[in-house]
């Protein structure tokens, strides 16, 4: 025996339950990087390049590649929301080895100087 077909009449009411939704994004902060960090780096890469060419003027891109990158670093440090302490800590090195660099060529071509001077007296 067949079951008999549900009439129109016998059909559950339809629900007024709201449709799922697809779950709103939630906003999310996005980091941003230090602009002094990045400064420092990029001032310390030029003054890495300048020490091939001569010691003495890698001193002057490397000079403001330190404070650049103690103030990236201090920036990043107050604002949890600010990235960039590896950019600041990269410039920070290489800002030291091109000072290092520069201190020794200058302490170099003095020495030079001081024996050009005495051999020839």
């Amino acid at each position: 025996m067949a079951t008999p077909e549900p009439s129109p009449e016998h059909e559950a009411p339809p629900t007024l339950e709201p449709e799922p939704q697809a779950p709103r994004p939630q906003y999310v902060p996005v980091a941003r990087t230090s602009g002094l960090a990045i400064a420092s780096f990029v001032l310390g890469i030029v003054a890495m390049v300048l020490c091939v060419c001569n010691g003495i003027v890698a001193m002057f891109p490397a000079i403001p590649a330190v404070v650049c990158g103690h103030l990236g670093r201090r920036e990043c440090a107050r604002d949890p929301l600010l990235s960039g302490r590896g950019f600041a800590l990269a410039g920070l090195i290489l800002g030291y080895v091109a000072i290092g660099i520069g201190v020794l060529s200058v302490l170099g071509v003095l020495v030079f100087i001081l024996i050009a001077i005495f051999s020839s007296a």
